[in-house]
């Protein structure tokens, strides 16, 4: 993790509802999203090492701090997410501009295809994979592993609750997986246990 990608959360807020968690009732303090956000990156960068890409914050896209959800990075390619709720579609552009400005060999999905990036294709080092139901469709593994020449194994998101696949399943540093089996159908729940030693699943409990 020695770079990362990263938007301040300067026009950050709860604006609208697209997934269990969000309350536009919730209101952000934005003094101290900035405060903290700003502390954050002096952390990673001073403390920790990492290189930071940074994005300008445009207003009225309030979720463009989820960086993970521009697109998916490999190498000098790029494809850029293409999202399923109207709120975020605009985002699309803006990454994708992003990845160009930058030099990526930047390629599209076709529009309809939905994909929401690193926050639904997830890697380990001789396997990937790719949650789909909530936001990104099936379809575009099959795609993705074609431009990548990588097997992408789908994984099917089971609970409204857990709508992209980072929000239940995290491959740490060691080689470990912490996830969450009930987020996934039993195919799924079987193909982790099958491609993830006993040793290196750390199960994290819940309802």
């Amino acid at each position: 993790m020695s770079r990362l990608f990263v938007c301040p959360p300067d026009y950050f807020g709860i604006e609208y509802e697209i997934n269990p968690w969000m309350r536009r009732s919730n209101a952000v303090n934005s003094d101290e999203a900035v405060r903290q956000w700003h502390h954050l990156m002096q952390v990673l960068e001073q403390d920790v090492g990492v290189v930071l890409e940074r994005m300008k914050p445009v207003p009225g896209l309030p979720d463009l701090v989820f960086t993970a959800n521009a697109g998916i990075v490999v190498g000098g390619k790029a494809v850029p997410s293409r999202f399923r709720y109207a709120e975020r579609q605009r985002e699309e552009a803006y990454f994708e501009d992003w990845f160009r400005g930058q030099g990526y060999e930047v390629v599209t999905l076709d529009p309809g295809n939905f994909f929401e990036g690193a926050g639904d294709l997830l890697r380990f080092p001789d396997t990937w994979f790719g949650g789909y139901r909530q936001r990104s469709d099936i379809r575009v593994y099959s795609t993705l592993s074609d431009w990548f020449h990588r097997e992408i194994i789908p994984l099917e998101l089971v609970d409204k609750r857990f709508y992209h696949l980072d929000t239940c399943l995290c491959p740490l540093s060691g080689g470990e997986l912490l996830y969450f089996p009930p987020a996934f159908d039993r195919y799924g729940q079987e193909v982790l246990a099958e491609r993830i030693a006993p040793s290196r699943r750390l199960v994290a409990p819940g309802n």
